[in-house]
C-alpha cells in the first residue's frame, strides 16, 4: 500500500471545478484547503463512472483547514459558493490517501413499486458507499443476500437523493421501491462503490477480501471455499468466524497437500458438519 495525491481544481468563481478521477483511492481520503478563500468551498463525489445523476457533498470548508473523511467514490470535485470577487484569490484544494483501489457497480431501479434485478456484489469491498441520483417520489430500501433467493435483509434506505455508507457484506445486492406514486415517480439511479481500506492497526494490509459464507448442508466436515475473486498466489492466510451456526464447531484450513490452497478457493475442516442456513464471515489476506 503507497499514498497517493492530487489536486481538485477550484473556480475563481461561484459553480464547480472539473471532476477528478479517484477510483485508484482507497475509501479514506484526506483534503486540505488552503489560501485565501472568499468563498465556501464544498467538496462533493460521485459514485458513477459516467457522472451520472446528483452529485453529493462530503464536505465544507468555509475556511481553509483539513479533514480526513471515509467515502468509497470515482469521482471529486469542488463547488464553490458565496464568492466574492473582492476578496481573496483561488484557494488550493488537494486530497491524499492510500492506492488501495475500490470497485463499483450499478443497481437497477424499477419505475415503480417492486425489486429491481439483483446485482452479484461479492467482489466488492466490506466498507460500502451508496449514493442515490436524481429526483424521485417515495422511499428505496437497498438490500443485500448472501443467497439471493428468500434472505433480504435492509441496509440502508432514502426518500430523497443522497450518499451513505456502512461495513457489511453482501453477496448479491438489489434495490426495492415502494410509495412510489402513478404520476411523477421520478427516475432515480443508485450507484456502489466499495474499498476494504480499513485504516491502521493489525490486519488492514494484506489485500484482504472479507465475505459471509453461507452452507448449503452438502459440506460435512471437509469441503473447498471458493474465494470473492481470483488471488496474485496461494500463500494467503485465512481466518473464519461463526455468524450464525447450528452447532459450534472448530475450524482448521490446511495447506498442506496439493489443492488445499489454490488462488481461487481453499479447504476448510470443522469438528462437526454444517448445517444449511450456517453462516461463516471469512477474512483471507496476504501475510504482512
Amino acid at each position: 500500500m503507497a499514498n497517493q495525491f492530487v489536486n481538485l481544481p477550484t473556480p475563481s468563481a461561484n459553480g464547480t471545478g472539473t471532476p477528478v478521477d479517484v477510483s485508484t483511492f482507497g475509501s479514506f481520503k484526506t483534503i486540505v484547503v488552503a489560501g485565501d478563500l472568499a468563498a465556501i468551498i464544498s467538496i462533493e463525489v460521485n459514485l458513477d463512472s459516467t457522472q451520472a445523476g446528483t452529485w453529493a457533498p462530503v464536505a465544507s470548508f468555509p475556511n481553509p483547514g483539513q479533514v480526513t473523511i471515509q467515502v468509497a467514490a470515482f469521482w471529486m470535485r469542488t463547488r464553490v459558493s458565496g464568492f466574492n470577487p473582492h476578496a481573496g484569490g483561488t484557494p488550493e484544494v488537494d486530497v491524499g490517501g492510500s492506492d488501495d483501489g475500490s470497485g463499483f457497480a450499478s443497481l437497477p431501479i424499477p419505475a415503480g413499486n417492486g425489486t429491481g434485478t439483483a446485482v452479484d456484489t461479492s467482489s466488492l469491498g466490506l466498507f460500502k458507499s451508496v449514493q442515490i441520483g436524481n429526483a424521485f417520489r417515495g422511499t428505496l430500501l437497498i438490500e443485500e443476500s448472501e443467497d439471493g433467493t428468500t434472505a433480504w435483509g435492509t441496509v440502508m434506505s432514502f426518500s430523497q437523493p443522497g450518499l451513505k455508507s456502512s461495513e457489511f457484506t453482501a453477496h448479491w445486492m438489489r434495490v426495492r421501491r415502494a410509495g412510489a406514486p402513478g404520476v411523477n415517480p421520478g427516475t432515480p439511479i443508485c450507484s456502489v462503490a466499495a474499498a476494504d481500506d480499513q485504516g491502521g492497526g493489525g490486519g488492514g494490509g494484506g489485500n484482504p477480501q472479507r465475505f459471509l459464507y453461507t452452507a448449503t448442508g452438502a459440506e460435512g466436515s471437509d469441503f473447498m471455499v471458493n474465494l470473492p475473486a481470483a488471488r496474485a498466489t496461494d500463500t494467503y492466510l485465512v481466518e473464519g468466524t461463526s455468524q450464525g451456526v447450528t452447532m459450534i464447531v472448530a475450524y482448521d484450513f490446511p495447506d498442506l497437500l496439493a489443492g488445499d490452497r489454490t488462488t481461487t478457493a481453499f479447504r476448510v475442516i470443522t469438528t462437526g458438519s454444517l448445517t444449511a442456513g450456517d453462516q461463516i464471515y471469512f477474512n483471507v489476506a496476504d501475510p504482512t
